[in-house]
C-alpha cells in the first residue's frame, strides 16, 4: 500500500508533539515529609490544619505559628523548610514526568526559611520576598523576612545564589556562611564583623547555627556559621571564625522603595 507523504508528515507531527506533551508539565505539589505544629494550609481561601503526608499545590499558602516548622519535599528533590511564625505561598510548582522541575516559584511573605535544591536545572527556580528575588545557583541556603519592615536576610551555606533588590542591582553570594541584607528601601548591607554575623543569625536564622531539630534530609553544611560563634575549633584548641568576604554590594537606589512589577497577591495569614 502506498503512502503519501501527508500521511507520512502527519504521523512525524503526532510523535513529535506527542514526546512534547509528555514531557511538559504533568504535577504540581510538592509533600510535607515532617512537621512540627502550629501550621496550617490555605487553598483557595479555605485553611486546615497541616499534618503529615499533606501535598502542597500550586497556589498553596502555609503558614506556622511559634514553634512550628514544616519540611516540604518536591518531586526533584529540593527540600523547603518554612520556619516559626513564617508564611510562604507556593505560587508555581511545575515538574515534567521525568520528575525535573519546569517553573518554581515561590514567595515568601514574612518569617525564616531555607532552600536545598534537588534535580532540576537552577534556572527554573526562583524565590521571592517583598523586597528580593533569589535565582538558584545549585545551592543551600536560609533566607529571613522581617514582618514589620519587610527586610531581606541571606545566608548561603553552599553554592551561590544571586541576590536582587530589583532586576539591575543583585550581588551574587557564595557559601561560607555569607551574609547580605536588603532593607525595604531595597539597600544592601553586609555585616562587617563576626560580631555583626553573629547577631544577625541569633536574631533571624534559627537553623543556621544548629539543624539537628530538622529531618536529616533537611540539614546541610552549618559549621560555618557555627564557626563564626565560636561553637567550632581549630585542632589546636583555638577558635576558627570562618572569614566574611566582602562583596561588591550594589550602590543604594535611594528614594522611596522599589516596585518591579511583581503582580502576585500577597496572601493573608490563614491563622488570623
Amino acid at each position: 500500500m502506498k503512502i503519501n507523504k501527508i500521511q507520512i508528515v502527519i504521523t512525524i507531527a503526532i510523535l513529535t508533539f506527542g514526546t512534547f506533551f509528555a514531557n511538559m508539565a504533568v504535577a504540581e505539589r510538592g509533600d510535607i515529609v515532617a512537621l512540627t505544629n502550629p501550621a496550617w494550609i490555605n487553598s483557595d481561601g479555605v485553611s486546615r490544619v497541616a499534618t503529615q503526608g499533606d501535598q502542597i499545590i500550586a497556589g498553596d499558602v502555609v503558614s506556622t505559628g511559634p514553634g512550628g516548622n514544616v519540611q516540604i519535599m518536591l518531586p526533584d528533590g529540593t527540600r523547603i523548610v518554612i520556619g516559626p511564625n513564617s508564611q510562604m505561598k507556593m505560587t508555581r510548582l511545575a515538574f515534567r514526568r521525568n520528575n525535573t522541575a519546569r517553573r518554581v516559584r515561590l514567595n515568601a511573605v514574612a518569617g525564616t526559611f531555607r532552600f536545598i535544591t534537588g534535580n532540576s536545572p537552577k534556572r527554573a527556580f526562583s524565590v521571592r520576598t517583598p523586597t528580593a528575588t533569589m535565582a538558584v545557583r545549585g545551592t543551600a541556603f536560609d533566607f529571613a523576612v522581617e514582618r514589620t519592615e519587610q527586610g531581606t536576610s541571606l545566608v548561603v551555606h553552599d553554592g551561590v545564589v544571586r541576590l536582587c533588590g530589583s532586576s539591575s542591582r543583585c550581588v551574587a553570594v557564595p557559601r561560607g556562611c555569607q551574609t547580605v541584607q536588603i532593607d525595604r528601601l531595597r539597600r544592601f548591607t553586609q555585616p562587617q564583623n563576626q560580631e555583626e554575623r553573629l547577631a544577625i543569625l541569633r536574631a533571624l536564622f534559627p537553623y543556621a547555627r544548629g539543624d539537628t531539630q530538622l529531618e536529616p534530609l533537611f540539614r546541610t553544611f552549618v559549621e560555618n556559621c557555627q564557626r563564626s560563634d565560636g561553637d567550632r575549633t581549630a585542632s589546636n584548641g583555638t577558635a576558627e571564625p570562618e572569614t566574611i568576604t566582602k562583596l561588591e554590594l550594589p550602590a543604594d537606589p535611594g528614594g522611596a522603595p522599589v516596585d518591579d512589577g511583581d503582580e502576585d497577591e500577597e496572601p493573608r495569614n490563614p491563622a488570623e
